[in-house]
């Protein structure tokens, strides 16, 4: 009970205050106190480069290469979206972040475990301690385990941490471990407390385990002393090679192969299930049952076969299946306890009460480690296991409070997503009302009939936005068909001069898009086509159909690009095209992409996203 108890605190150890997460590679902490506040863990939204291996070289010739793709860190990158296709575990990758911090902030620390499964990092141009070889190639590369905990200098406002990360050794790959930084004192102070809680059990286990095969050495005839004496002695060896706050085998022994510490570090785990059964089939035998034991016992040496044959990258896609068994060997435990309890054998009582604080405890940590994962299939899975056993586990460890605390952080994050997308739209309204407004005027003093049919079809706008208006999506029908009004609207105004073209395949004009879209691309095109493009205006719209059913759309006018942060256009703001990144981004986070391209006399406007909006919405509703 006391092992139990001190379990049950690791999870909550060095807990800091809840800091800003990085959105779009960049993370605000110049409100936070290190001092005061704690340690931060650099989580959020990574600058994400796929088979590229940057160093900040490469980002002093730009500051942001145009194919600039985020990824939630951590997580593993399998099933992250690229050009179309999926990632696998294998590959590598270059990841950025940009860090503001309070002035007068000089010197902080960083603590960093492993990634999947080789790493480097520069921070602020310096490199820093990293972990194996990262490569392009499995021939080249290699994997390592080695915490590291690191001192930096901070000799301006802006810490910049760039991290290549290759993996060929598992299938799982990426980087699924966030970064701590903080101050020197605070970053130590809480290994020294991480380490503390894997001694405690380490020092317990090892006491209990030599303590009964001590006993077994005496009385050879009790096998179950041997069974549990085995278990809790490879529970104590595991720490070494598991111990989620920093395995001291490579702390003792840096140089060790990355293959020996991950194979040893299932062989340590996968051998205990079998032996739990064991003991309790030992210790009431009237209750066992021959065939569970035979299946277990079987299953579980196939597994430590497994492990020992074939390389990690194979051996570790054995970990969840055998997870997942080894919770369902609890009802094989239960079958030999319950019956045991019933016919009022000593103890069994106090060991069906243990047994199920202590399964209650091991599923909540395999189920809150694997759910943190960003991988999709896996997750989903476990949830499902997790939901079966919910009643056993909520009665244990109140589970249906935690629960119900989430489900209000879900409503709260899905209700300021939603407000800023009322505020995307507020923002839009007026601006199209504003362009409108000025064409009537400019309109008036030339030719009244003009001005007369723009104020009809403005009046037949406002009456199509006002029926669009509560909607999150439009068809691609809708939308051309409100456009058209305002571009019919700037033809009446100025003739000849103005050109436009639309075009979309007729078996996608009900697919779905965001509600304002388009509206502020074609505003763009003929408010900044007409300053650069003096002789004729050309603005075209073109929808398509892309691979797997994704839409594909290009808005383009005749000119020249005109950038927002350049003094000879000051009245460019960008805020057009940044609310419509920002919109794409909250739909299709790591499923889009927008690119702007001047080529041949013309500006060019691209976006790729998903065919369905409808299901977008409703796995937002749901909190998916």
């Amino acid at each position: 009970m006391v092992l139990v108890c001190v379990l049950s605190l690791l999870p909550a150890s060095g807990r800091t205050a809840n800091p800003p997460a990085a959105v779009k590679g960049k993370m605000d902490l110049t409100q936070w106190n290190f001092s005061t506040q704690g340690n931060v863990r650099l989580k959020g939204e990574w600058e994400f480069y796929w088979h590229q291996l940057l160093t900040p070289d490469n980002f002093k010739k730009i500051s942001t290469p145009t194919d600039t793709r985020f990824i939630q860190v951590p997580r593993f990158w399998n099933g992250m979206v690229v050009d179309g296709n999926p990632l696998t575990g294998q590959g590598y990758a270059t990841l950025r972040l940009c860090v503001n911090i309070s002035p007068g902030t000089k010197k902080l620390a960083i603590r960093l475990e492993d990634q999947a499964t080789a790493y480097r990092l520069w921070i602020n141009g310096q490199c820093m301690p990293g972990n194996g070889v990262v490569a392009k190639g499995p021939e080249t590369s290699r994997p390592q385990y080695l915490l590291h905990l690191s001192s930096i200098h901070i000799p301006s406002n802006t810490i910049e941490i760039i991290l290549q990360v290759s993996n060929y050794a598992l299938n799982l790959g990426g980087p699924y471990r966030a970064i701590l930084l903080g101050s020197e004192e605070k970053i130590q102070r809480y290994q020294n407390l991480l380490w503390a809680f894997d001694l405690i059990p380490l020092g317990m286990l090892l006491s209990i385990g030599l303590y009964h095969m001590a006993f077994f050495l005496l009385r050879k005839k009790e096998r179950y002393l041997f069974y549990f004496g085995s278990t809790c002695l490879l529970l104590a060896i595991r720490i070494f090679f598991w111990g989620t706050r920093g395995k001291f085998i490579t702390v003792m022994f840096p140089l060790i192969p990355w293959e020996i510490a991950h194979k040893c570090d299932l062989l340590t785990w996968y051998p205990v299930v079998p032996l739990l059964l064991m003991f309790f089939a030992e210790l009431f035998p009237e209750e066992r049952t021959v065939k569970a034991l035979r299946f277990t016992q079987v299953t579980a040496v196939l597994a430590i076969l497994t492990v020992i044959i074939f390389p990690a990258r194979i051996s570790n896609l054995t970990l969840v299946p055998y997870e997942i068994f080894a919770i369902l060997n609890i009802a094989f435990v239960l079958h030999i306890l319950i019956p045991a309890v019933m016919n009022k054998r000593k103890d069994a009582l106090l060991f069906l009460s243990g047994v199920l604080i202590f399964f209650a405890s091991a599923i909540n940590e395999i189920l809150a480690l694997k759910l943190n994962k960003k991988n999709k299939a896996l997750s989903r899975s476990i949830q499902r296991l997790r939901y079966s056993y919910r009643a056993l586990k909520d009665n244990i460890i109140l589970k249906a409070a935690l629960e119900t605390q989430k489900q209000r952080e879900e409503k709260v994050r899905l209700k300021v997503e939603k407000e800023a997308l009322e505020k995307f739209r507020y923002q839009l309204n007026p601006h199209f009302l504003f362009n409108a407004l000025a064409s009537i005027r400019g309109a008036v003093s030339v030719d009244a009939d003009v001005a007369r049919d723009m104020v009809t079809r403005l009046s037949e706008y406002c009456r199509l936005t006002l029926d669009q208006g509560k909607k999150e999506s439009v068809t691609i029908r809708e939308s051309i068909e409100i456009n058209k009004l305002y571009l019919e609207m700037e033809g009446l105004r100025l003739g000849d001069y103005l050109t436009v073209s639309i075009s979309a395949p007729s078996d996608i004009l009900n697919r779905k898009i965001p509600t304002n879209l388009l509206q502020p691309l074609v505003e763009n095109a003929v408010k900044y086509g007409r300053l650069t493009s003096p002789d004729a205006l050309s603005v075209r719209v073109i929808f398509k159909d892309g691979s797997k059913g994704r839409i594909l759309l290009e808005v383009a006018n005749t000119g020249a690009w005109m950038d927002p942060d350049s003094p000879d256009h000051p009245d460019t703001t960008g805020i057009g095209l940044e609310n419509i990144q920002q919109q794409l981004s909250r739909l299709y986070p790591d499923d889009h992409c927008f690119s702007t391209r001047e080529e041949n006399g013309w500006v060019k406007v691209f976006i790729g996203m998903p065919t369905s909006m409808a299901s977008v919405f409703q796995q937002r509703k749901e909190g998916v």
